[in-house]
């Protein structure tokens, strides 16, 4: 099924109806804040957790839905965070970023990833989503060499 909107979204039921709220608070409050909703594990947090929606597939969604829109508007926009950007974080020595295999990123770890991302980009004259594709890349890199070699 494509996804045109928010409303194709809760046309799929409680877990579209989740999607698209989580959706909404990014487009209306932040990213941070719909990742808080999704993953967050502090008060008030992970009030549309989803079973078996990891942060990988969630940010996803985000990063689709709203990236543009906020992009746009000059805010920081929704990025994708999977074991991939995390490993690559944790290689480069950002801070708050556990060794690879861990795939339950908090909601300040979010949070920074979308700070250096935006920072990164500023200095060298891109967009965040160019910053996490090279560091999706960073990151699978051992994997590939690993492969080649084998």
């Amino acid at each position: 099924m494509a996804l045109r909107g928010p409303a194709d979204l809760v046309g799929m039921g409680t877990l579209g109806k989740k999607l698209a709220d989580a959706v909404a608070i990014a487009k209306t409050q932040s990213p941070v804040d719909a990742y808080a909703a999704l993953y967050g594990t502090g008060p008030g947090e992970g009030t549309l957790r989803i079973d078996q929606l990891g942060p990988s597939y969630g940010t996803k969604v985000l990063y689709f839905a709203a990236y543009d829109q906020l992009q746009g508007a000059g805010e920081v926009p929704p990025l994708i965070l999977d074991s991939n950007v995390a490993t690559a974080l944790h290689w480069l020595g950002c801070a708050n970023w556990p060794s690879p295999g861990w795939d339950n990123w908090s909601t300040t770890q979010y949070a920074d990833y979308l700070d250096i991302a935006a920072s990164w980009a500023r200095q060298w004259n891109t967009q965040p989503d160019v910053i996490e594709r090279v560091l999706f890349d960073i990151g699978k890199s051992q994997r590939l060499a690993i492969q080649a070699l084998t």
